[in-house]
């Protein structure tokens, strides 16, 4: 029978079978299959049971797809025969029962994957076999790793059943594995029932404890080394054959040339044998020299002699126990090996202890091989368990510099799926930028970023606001393997939130404390301190000057709060002074104060109490006269500046409108003359052609004045748009100059604003217009409209053309009225249609900008807030 090789989960290509009486689903199959990506597959049919084996014989496939209905025979019963004979690849029930007890019988006969027909789509066909696939091939690495082990080696389920048995163990049977999978252990072997095996089994399912013991075999009297361990689906058991460590323990008992006989045959093995005096007799075997110490050094002498201190004393405790008639086994590591010793008393033939002996062997294969299968087992049951951070398996796409240009993500955790919001199904096996469309364009070039760490190696943290979820990221990636990256992040939003008002709010205690310090430092401030009833103990050279008064009046005590201040605030200033008895100060408030000369002076005061042992205040006084004064005069120039525009904006639409009877006349008569008169000559009918032309020019740009005029009297109130929707109305309305053109206009996703609707499709037909215009001869106009999120509060969307671009350095009069680059001859129109583009883009609190080079293309950038 042909297998699969094992490294097949990497290749492009696959070989599947499907075996399904109805030809109609093997043909639905065949082309979903065909819409995998980046591999090739090819599926091959067979439409009944016998044909089926056949084609498993006589062949090797990667996977192989099993109806459940062949006929009078049906699919497990196929799966069960063909797993019995080893079939490595993995074997899929694919059928149209839908049900529990379906995919039990088929986990049970042996199925790596059940997939019901029904709910199969091409994607998730692809992704199943490819999981059945890899997990096939992961169980046969481990199954490779058991085999190649030469002790024995068996798993138990918890309903005492056989699920899986090495080659080893089963020739020690006498049978082959397959006889024995899925058989229960009592029944297989009886004699066992009632022996300390059966003990050892029952205690290590109940109480997860491993075990260890040695025992002589009820069947054929092999002594055996047997290791019980638990692990979740029930126990595994590990085995040696030690009958060889038994005889050789009687033979060292006999003779001392047995016992070096037995230590120079014994693979990786070592034994001494130690007086009662603790002095070596004998010291042979493999071992000792592996461990870098040499047997004859050892013989004659004590172990203090020879080994360091620390090693001497251990080893001579445990040489006592056994002098001492005690058995022990100790597991050690020396050098990076791990050896196994066994510490056994030597008695003469009167039963008296007379010296001890060590039987050493080097375990170190066997402790990886289990450690390998412990390890085995966790790793693929505790994948991308966490539960805070999300984590995502990837792989980078390159083109053919070696430039990455996207990344397939392989695999996410559950909280990736959390904090994202998008399903596993619509991540796993698709591309960056299909999850994040527009991800190419975003203010930090994941791209480029992760393909780096994958492609040269090493790692990168960053913090970013990522756009498309509008959350702040914490994100770690790191590369596992070349050209693969794994990504780790958390959402810190409400961290950078908190930072922002932090900043936002100890910026603005600087900037008070520092406005503070320098109005009182230069003396800008005016303080005094007065008592509960009003009067002034002391002020400062400011509040002295801002009321008209001098040092003598305040020294003479002419001075109170009362008498400078007009009795409509009085009670202002009593509420004041009880809240800042209240709350230790008061919240500043606008008064006046009378002056010496007897005007009034606007002020800003405020509050504080000096302490809590005298009802004395320290009031804060800010002359407002200065302010008042130019917030009049403001307001005075903004009415004039405001009625001066509305005058402008009249005069432009009484004096458009007025211009546009006459230019009627101008063509109509000109039609007239041109079209109704027959003995003109060429050079008078050339003139008329121009005359109407002129006329015609000069209506349409009467008419953009009309529309710049409008623009900020005539605008609707600001709605919810959708800019992606207007577009494609913009596109509807152009259809007959898109395709007269051939022009491609790419659409990306485009952000939902407030603003004026009628406006901004203005504004996206004049940008749409220019680029299917302004091309060079014979162009074909290819036009991309997509944008981005410099920042959570704005938007950027971008129009960007092909066609003939400008010099730079003409960008900004590009926006003035009537501004052409270039000949009216080559291209018409009124030069109208970007001054009023900007005046829509500074009605919505925006800007408009535009890169270009003469030659190619020109990119128009509108920055606008999203509220």
């Amino acid at each position: 029978m042909e297998t699969v090789p094992m490294n097949n989960r990497d290749h492009k290509f696959w070989r599947i079978l499907l075996i399904d009486d109805d030809k109609d689903d093997y043909i639905l199959t065949r082309e979903m299959l065909r819409q995998a990506q980046g591999r090739k597959i090819t599926l091959d049919w067979a439409s009944s049971y016998e044909e089926g084996k056949e084609q498993i014989q006589s062949n090797y496939y990667d996977a192989v797809m099993v109806d459940y209905d062949l006929g009078l025979r049906n699919g497990i019963e196929l799966i069960r025969n063909t797993t019995s004979q080893g079939y490595r690849a993995p074997l899929i029930l694919y059928t149209g029962r839908g049900s529990y007890d379906v995919d039990v019988e088929a986990m049970k006969a042996g199925a790596s994957l059940y997939l019901p027909k029904a709910e199969i789509n091409p994607l998730l066909l692809e992704r199943s076999i490819r999981y059945a696939i890899e997990r096939k091939c992961l169980e046969q690495e481990r199954t490779d790793l058991i085999e190649s082990i030469q002790d024995g080696f068996f798993a138990l389920d918890r309903d005492w059943r056989i699920t899986y048995v090495n080659r080893r163990a089963a020739q020690s049977a006498g049978v082959e594995p397959e006889e024995l999978i899925g058989q229960n252990i009592w029944e297989a072997f009886p004699k066992l029932i009632g022996t300390p095996l059966e003990q050892n089994y029952r205690l290590v399912m109940e109480d997860r404890t491993p075990r260890t013991l040695e025992m002589q075999g009820v069947y054929q009297g092999i002594w055996y080394n047997i290791s019980i361990y638990p692990f979740q689906e029930g126990i595994s058991v590990y085995w040696q054959d030690i009958s060889e460590k038994k005889k050789a323990e009687e033979a060292i008992r006999r003779s001392e040339a047995t016992y070096r006989a037995i230590a120079r045959n014994l693979p990786g093995g070592g034994v001494v044998v130690v007086d009662r005096d603790l002095r070596y007799l004998v010291a042979e075997g493999p071992l000792w020299s592996n461990l870098g110490i040499a047997p004859e050094e050892l013989e004659g002498h004590t172990a203090r002699e020879v080994l360091n201190l620390r090693t001497a004393i251990i080893a001579e405790e445990r040489y006592q126990q056994a002098l001492d008639g005690v058995t022990s086994s100790y597991e050690t590591e020396h050098f990076g090996r791990i050896v196994w010793s066994h510490y056994q008393p030597l008695r003469d033939e009167g039963g008296q202890v007379i010296a001890a002996m060590v039987l050493a062997l080097d375990i170190t294969e066997r402790k990886r091989a289990e450690e390998a299968f412990r390890e085995s087992e966790q790793r693929y049951s505790t994948l991308f368990n966490a539960k805070t951070n999300g984590i995502s398996h990837c792989r980078v796409i390159i083109d053919e510099q070696g430039r990455p240009i996207d990344y397939e993500i392989l695999q996410v955790n559950e909280a990736y799926e959390q904090i994202t919001g998008i399903k596993r199904a619509n991540i796993e096996g698709h591309r960056a930028r299909e999850v994040f469309p527009g991800i190419e364009n975003f203010a930090f070039d994941y791209i480029g970023n992760y393909g780096r760490v994958a492609l040269e190696g090493g790692e990168l943290n960053i913090e970013v606001f990522f756009e498309p979820l509008r959350q702040w990221l914490s994100i770690y990636i790191y590369s596992p393997k070349p050209g693969e990256f794994t990504a780790i992040f958390t959402d810190i939003s409400q961290r950078k939130q908190a930072e922002t008002l932090l900043k936002e709010r100890n910026e603005a205690l600087q900037e008070s404390e520092k406005r503070l310090r320098g109005l009182v430092d230069g003396n800008i401030i005016g303080i005094n301190i007065r008592d509960a009833a009003g009067r002034i103990h002391d002020a400062n050279r400011a509040f002295l000057e801002m009321i008209g008064y001098g040092w003598d009046n305040l020294e003479a005590g002419d001075l109170g709060i009362k008498d400078l201040t007009p009795p409509a605030y009085w009670a202002m200033d009593q509420e004041a002074i009880q809240e800042a008895l209240a709350n230790g100060e008061c919240k500043p408030y606008e008064k006046e104060y009378i002056h010496k000369d007897g005007h009034t002076i606007p002020a800003m005061v405020g509050y504080t109490r000096l302490d809590e042992m005298r009802d004395d205040y320290i009031g804060f006084v800010l002359d407002l006269s200065e302010l008042k004064k130019t917030q009049t005069t403001l307001q005075e120039y903004a009415e004039k500046l405001k009625r001066s525009n509305q005058e402008l904006e009249g005069f432009a639409f009484v004096a458009s409108h007025d211009l546009q009877e006459p230019l009627r006349k101008i063509e109509s008569l000109g039609n007239m003359i041109l079209d109704g008169s027959t003995n003109l000559t060429e050079q008078q009918k050339d003139h008329l052609s121009r005359m109407r032309k002129s006329a015609e020019r000069m209506r349409k740009m009467v008419d953009g004045l009309l529309q710049i005029s409008r623009l900020s009297t005539h605008g609707q109130t600001f709605q919810t748009v959708n800019l992606r929707q207007i577009t494609l109305e913009v596109l509807s309305d152009l259809e007959i100059q898109i395709k007269r053109t051939n022009a491609v206009v790419e659409v990306c996703d485009l952000p939902v604003i407030k603003g004026d609707r009628l406006q901004m499709r203005q504004l996206l037909q004049n940008l749409i217009g220019n680029a299917l215009k302004f091309q060079p001869p014979g162009g074909k106009p290819h036009v991309k409209v997509f944008s981005s999120q410099p920042t959570p509060e704005t938007v950027q969307i971008m129009v960007m053309d092909n066609g003939i671009g400008f010099d730079q350095q003409h960008a900004e009069s590009l926006f003035q009225p009537f501004k052409r680059l270039v000949g009216k001859s080559e291209y018409e129109g009124s030069g109208i249609g970007l001054a009023i583009s900007r005046k829509i883009v500074e009605r919505h609190k925006g800007e408009i900008t535009a890169r270009s080079k003469k030659g190619n293309g020109t990119t128009f950038i509108i920055t606008l807030p999203i509220k």
